[in-house]
């Protein structure tokens, strides 16, 4: 079934956005991974290829799968640093943290200025309760990468774990100043300022959260948070179509040109 099929079913079935968004996926990550295949079967000793399938077992929820190929990719060429980034954030997502942090050491010690690389081990150190080697890496990802929104909100999470709200505060607001729409950093934000008894600030900023992105992990809770505080639910910005919201990177010519073809037949819709 192709993409079109697929949407054109379940459309009219009154279907969420959510659910379509996922077949989609799901759907193309298989085509990705049958290419891949066939790339692997004619071209054995490309890493490429196999790296280009893990990352559609990843997306796919294949986590073993995907190991696999990355290891095989990492032993046909060992100074691929994102290679051991991917692999990483597999292990990170099996809080495998030990495996996973090695493998963002890996990474960072083939690309220095890696800040993805940083940013992720920073988030392993906070887990643990390192905080200090967290806000180091945080620094260190923001000096690579000064428009990382990222690597602000886990610093301003360290110092907010550490009780520096105005630490926290700032790097909150440097995230949003970068990216406006960055619900979470309005979350986050807006717990710091309540800690602080500035409960107008944070309404203000839980708000905003629950426009940008209600049904996020942040907007849910941000939502709690307005109820316990007696402040007003703001209406969400109008939800965008699944077929909007989802727009894969294509790995491949042969792919792209199968995939724009359906894609520009579903946008007319």
């Amino acid at each position: 079934m192709n993409l079109l099929i697929l949407i054109a079913v379940l459309t009219p079935l009154g279907v969420s956005n959510f659910i379509i968004k996922n077949a989609i996926k799901m759907l193309y990550q298989q085509q990705v991974i049958r290419e891949c295949t066939e790339q692997i079967e004619a071209k054995p000793k490309n890493p490429n290829h196999y790296f280009n399938r893990a990352q559609a077992y990843k997306e796919i929820g294949d986590y073993n799968a995907a190991i696999a190929d990355l290891t095989r990719a990492i032993h046909m060429s060992p100074n691929s640093p994102q290679a051991y980034l991917l692999r990483g954030t597999i292990y990170y997502n099996l809080k495998d943290y030990q495996n996973a942090s090695r493998d963002f050491s890996a990474a960072v010690r083939i690309k220095a200025d890696y800040a993805d690389a940083y940013i992720l081990r920073g988030n392993i150190h906070r887990k643990i309760g390192e905080l200090p080697l967290a806000i180091a890496d945080a620094s260190a990802a923001i000096s690579y990468a000064p428009d990382d929104v990222q690597a602000y909100v886990l610093r301003g999470k360290c110092q907010q774990d550490l009780g520096n709200c105005d630490y926290a505060i700032e790097d909150y607001s440097k995230a949003i100043q970068i990216n406006p729409n960055y619900a979470n950093a309005y979350y986050f934000r807006g717990n710091c300022y309540h800690s602080v008894d500035q409960d107008g600030e944070a309404i203000e900023d839980y708000q905003k959260a629950v426009k940008i992105a209600p049904d996020s992990y942040s907007g849910r809770l941000a939502i709690q948070r307005l109820k316990n505080l007696g402040a007003d639910i703001v209406s969400p910005e109008t939800p965008k179509r699944a077929i909007d919201v989802f727009r894969p990177k294509i790995p491949s010519k042969a792919i792209k040109k199968h995939f724009v073809k359906i894609w520009s037949e579903v946008t007319k819709r």
